[in-house]
């Protein structure tokens, strides 16, 4: 019999996942000590973990990792376009793929190809439009329930844990912590990831800038350029959920 599936978004939480459930089923009960990133921890083997796809030559083809059965297919998501930006920048394009070494000029350009990506591409939108079997906003919103969803699919798949569920708050305030605080971005234009998420909008809607993004440009001259035509940003509607 094939196991089960878990899906998720790049930079979302997949390994942690799959780490916090490979500690309920072997009683560890530490919390993983990690800086930002989960990739290199121990993970459950009673579940696959996939992206169902990844962007990593292009950008633009998606090369799909796993085949896999569909009825068996678990959701580790919520419709949070920013936020799962923000996470893939940070724990993907940051720390793993070191977009930081880069000039800021081209960590904008690069930011703001993947804000236009999430926020148009038609496979990626069908993928992750809707709520999870275990729902990724849920994380900040309410823990406890997201616990109970996370045990009830472990039950589902008749996997042998402890429902621990003092030990999972712990490791999911440990989680939080590794990730960017969405608030700390979303409408500020001092954000790098901000103004590159504007940027996208700029070129969905093909509109024109007061300006050109410098080879030495600095945060101060990007956002002299991509302020004005954004203030319609802060108001506009997008899902913005929040962890």
């Amino acid at each position: 019999m094939n196991k089960p599936v878990i899906c998720y978004p790049r930079g979302s939480g997949g390994h942690w996942l799959g780490n916090l459930i490979w500690r309920l089923e072997n009683n560890q009960f530490d919390v993983s000590k990690v800086d930002v990133i989960f990739d290199h921890e121990t993970v459950t083997n009673s579940f696959e973990l996939t992206h169902r796809y990844n962007l990593w030559i292009d950008e633009k083809t998606p090369t799909f990792t796993h085949n896999f059965t569909m009825y068996s297919a678990i959701n580790f998501s919520s419709p949070c376009w920013f936020t799962q930006y923000i996470n893939d920048a940070i724990k993907v394009r940051y720390h793993i793929l070191n977009l930081g070494e880069k000039s800021l000029q081209e960590q904008f350009f690069t930011l703001s190809d993947s804000a236009k990506y999430i926020l148009t591409d038609p496979l990626w939108q069908q993928t992750w439009n809707v709520r999870g079997d275990l729902e990724y906003s849920l994380l900040s919103q309410n823990p406890d329930k997201f616990i109970t969803q996370l045990f009830a699919i472990l039950d589902k798949f008749n996997i042998k844990y402890s429902a621990n569920r003092e030990y999972c708050h712990r490791s999911i305030d440990y989680y939080k912590s590794t990730c960017p605080n969405t608030i700390d971005h979303l409408y500020n234009f001092d954000s790098l990831l901000w103004l590159a998420w504007c940027h996208a909008d700029v070129l969905i809607n093909k509109k024109s800038l007061p300006g050109t993004i410098m080879d030495d440009a600095t945060i101060d001259s990007i956002r002299s350029i991509i302020e004005p035509v954004s203030a319609h940003m802060i108001n506009k509607k997008i899902v913005y959920e929040t962890t």
